[in-house]
């Protein structure tokens, strides 16, 4: 199934490449700013029923409030975090988050900086790994962490800064920094010279270079946690080579590919939900 794009993009795609002409520096800002940016899209119906039923609790970053949420048995010791991508939300896997409650975890996600009920605007992954760091504090020890495309990048950062879980569970996940700038390059339908322009931006705001947040970067540095990592073959945002090439880095890791999902609906499929609910019951030695 063909993943569309929103309507503003389509009117960037179209007026980006005569901004580069004219006004390179300008275009390269603009990228800047888009990437930083992420566009909210309306909440599906199974979503809202989902926090209908949610417990809820902020969480902050600077004065920004971050609207976190909590499903199933409070008193129960079995806890899984599910971290939600780009222009995502908490209640995208409505199916796995109502999986897991059903088998007796306590699951709990929230809306990421300039995300769904979250306040601001325009976030970076180090804001993303800040909020994570806060909610470990705050309800205790992970069981199962999962992370869904950016949040399997931010995912792998706050392992790599020391978030303790006993297991990792990353879908779909942007592994190669240059095709995560390849990928917005379409989206925005902008050349190399803008990109070159925005990385140099990237650092002055994260004093990083920006491959080095990438998976395939940090990669040495990620803790041998038991690791689940799960990806599309028809996926049409991220390609399928992403996941491989982080199972290759983490060869202790598991890798499973599907067919027929694309990028977002591998969250709710029940025989995806299935593998992750049996790797979360596996104990090991």
């Amino acid at each position: 199934m063909a993943q569309s794009t929103p309507l503003p993009f389509l009117i960037i795609q179209k007026a980006f490449p005569f901004l580069e002409k004219v006004a390179p520096k300008i275009a390269g800002r603009l990228g800047y700013y888009l990437f930083f940016r992420p566009m909210n899209t309306s909440l599906k119906e199974e979503e809202k029923a989902l926090l209908k039923s949610a417990g809820q609790f902020k969480l902050n970053i600077d004065t920004r409030a971050m609207i976190g949420y909590s499903w199933g048995n409070e008193s129960s010791n079995k806890t899984a975090v599910f971290m939600h991508g780009w222009a995502g939300k908490a209640a995208q896997p409505y199916a796995l988050i109502n999986a897991l409650a059903a088998e007796g975890y306590k699951v709990f996600a929230f809306d990421g900086p300039g995300h769904g009920a979250s306040e601001g605007t325009r976030t970076h992954v180090f804001e993303f790994v800040e909020v994570m760091q806060q909610l470990r504090e705050k309800i205790g020890d992970i069981d199962v962490l999962i992370g869904h495309s950016f949040g399997s990048i931010a995912s792998c950062n706050a392992l790599k800064d020391g978030l303790r879980v006993k297991k990792y569970v990353s879908l779909s996940a942007p592994t190669i920094a240059s095709d995560i700038l390849k990928e917005f390059s379409k989206i925005v339908n902008c050349t190399r010279t803008t990109t070159k322009i925005m990385e140099d931006l990237v650092f002055e705001e994260i004093s990083q270079e920006f491959h080095t947040v990438s998976i395939e970067y940090i990669a040495p540095q990620i803790p041998k946690v038991p690791m689940l990592i799960m990806h599309d073959k028809d996926d049409k945002r991220v390609g399928l080579f992403n996941s491989e090439r982080m199972h290759d880095l983490l060869p202790h890791s598991e890798f499973v590919s599907t067919a027929g999902l694309g990028h977002n609906r591998i969250m709710n499929d029940e025989q995806v939900i299935e593998r992750v609910l049996e790797f979360a019951k596996i104990t090991r030695a």
